[in-house]
């Protein structure tokens, strides 16, 4: 018997910063949360997860894009016609944020197992082996 509690209270700050650097928005992190323990509690019905730390992170990661794209998409849709002001911030503060939205933006274009091993990898800093584990593909694969 999984004890969700202890799971939750384990590993549930890692989900929820992995979640927040994607998404850079609380309430789709907040959504995003819940979906990966949501998703975790039906994977671990079908079968024992080994790993609930890597678990938890790639799943996190690969929900958080997802959200990411759909935001993308509406965005898209909704500013099509607007004509946007440039922002008046200083300088590094906005090249920070364009750096970051860019990366956001890529995340969107990669297809879904490259996005999650390039963020796991860059960001989260798991290994080629611990994404190959916990992606159901080999190293190769994911260091490509």
């Amino acid at each position: 018997m999984v004890d969700w509690e202890d799971i939750q209270k384990t590993h549930g700050q890692t989900v929820w910063s992995v979640a927040y650097r994607i998404l850079a928005h609380e309430e789709d992190a907040r959504d995003c949360f819940q979906d990966v323990f949501l998703e975790a509690i039906r994977k671990s019905n079908a079968g024992a997860i080994g790993n609930w730390g890597g678990f938890l992170r790639w799943l996190a990661t690969r929900r958080a894009i997802d959200l990411l794209r759909t935001r993308q998409r509406q965005r898209t849709v909704a500013l099509a016609d607007l004509e946007l002001p440039a922002p008046a911030v200083v300088s590094g503060t906005v090249e920070w944020l364009e750096t970051i939205e860019a990366v956001r933006q890529e995340l969107t274009q990669l297809p879904e197992s490259q996005a999650t091993a390039f963020w796991l990898f860059s960001v989260e800093g798991l290994s080629y082996q611990d994404i190959a584990d916990h992606s159901r593909s080999n190293v190769n694969s994911v260091g490509l």
